[in-house]
């Protein structure tokens, strides 16, 4: 026999995530914290408390906003998306944090293997940096498209968290996964970066908006490198990874995830397209380096949908049913 549930007990058997991200993605964001204030301990790095608690405040006052919401059990769009805003304070500290900590192990540079790759490409670096550094507009619209970051992030949790909560959970476990895994991998394979290896004239770089492009990360690096970094600012934490980059790995989740709103999918193309190419000129990036940004990204894109395939197919345990849903369920079933 089969029974039709009201539409009302299906919606509520349909759960909708309102924690984003799921549990396990908070505990790897705490467990990154830990690890890299135990190395700002170790290394006799301070850090500027007063302007992490700043930040810890707006984290606090939103999982607060989102706790209220979500016990209410209304405006669940404003429990993910608050909660979803905060893991990213928490993460991208955590892991500014990490990737410093990971540069100050100062493990062998790999600049020349990085610039010997490009060459074996045939790709020019400081021909490309020429081209887009004589074109202002060009250049003024890449380094637009390159510091996008922060404003995609907010307009994706704002669109996701309306339209598909579940697709925001997944870019959430993606973006952290990804950079970690980012984090890790510049960790073993360092770099100055191609401004630093190619050194192009300092009239090429004064064209471009601005002339310190590709350079901003060079005190930190080599302080952390010399062992001579005292102080971090989350404020102040510069993108220090040059291989893989960074961008250009987020730059294809970016376009993955607002594949889930069409109407935002033309757009998110074409700026993430821009942002990717600005990585090299703006951001000071080898084309290796982008070239692995994009390989990781799609990687941990099929990897994490192939974990997702393979847990909706684990079997799981089945409670009973109540006995009157058991009895509605098979009538002829004995009672007692």
């Amino acid at each position: 026999m089969t029974v039709r549930l009201p539409s009302s007990s299906r919606r509520a058997a349909v759960r909708e995530p309102t924690l984003c991200p799921a549990a396990g993605v908070w505990a790897v964001a705490v467990l990154v914290l830990a690890v890299g204030l135990t190395w700002a301990a170790v290394a006799g790095v301070r850090l500027r408390l007063g302007e992490f608690a700043s930040l810890a405040g707006a984290f606090f006052m939103l999982v607060a906003v989102g706790s209220v919401y979500a016990m209410s059990r209304r405006a669940v769009g404003i429990v993910v998306s608050c909660f979803a805003v905060a893991f990213l304070i928490l993460f991208n500290i955590a892991a500014g944090i990490l990737s410093y900590a990971g540069q100050w192990l100062a493990a062998p540079l790999q600049d020349d293997w990085f610039a010997s790759f490009d060459a074996a490409l045939g790709f020019d670096w400081n021909a490309h940096l020429a081209f887009v550094a004589h074109r202002p507009v060009l250049a003024q619209t890449l380094t637009w498209a390159y510091f996008s970051c922060p404003a995609q992030l907010f307009v994706l949790v704002c669109v996701l968290s309306v339209f598909d909560r579940s697709a925001l959970v997944r870019f959430m476990a993606l973006y952290a996964t990804t950079a970690l895994a980012t984090i890790c991998i510049a960790s073993a394979f360092p770099a100055l970066g191609a401004v630093a290896h190619h050194a192009p004239p300092a009239a090429l770089l004064s064209s471009m908006p601005d002339p310190l492009s590709g350079s901003w990360h060079m005190a930190d690096l080599i302080a952390l490198r010399q062992g001579a970094f005292r102080e971090i600012s989350p404020h102040a934490l510069e993108g220090i990874i040059s291989f893989p980059s960074f961008h250009t790995a987020l730059g294809v989740l970016f376009i993955h995830a607002f594949a889930r709103a069409p109407r935002m999918l033309a757009p998110a193309i074409l700026l993430n397209g821009a942002m990717i190419l600005s990585t090299i000129s703006v951001g000071g990036h080898y084309f290796a380096d982008v070239i692995a940004g994009a390989v990781l990204a799609g990687v941990s894109i099929v990897a994490f949908q192939a974990w997702q395939t393979r847990a909706l197919r684990l079997p799981r345990p089945e409670s009973a049913p109540a006995p009157a849903l058991r009895d509605a369920l098979d009538p002829s079933a004995p009672r007692g």
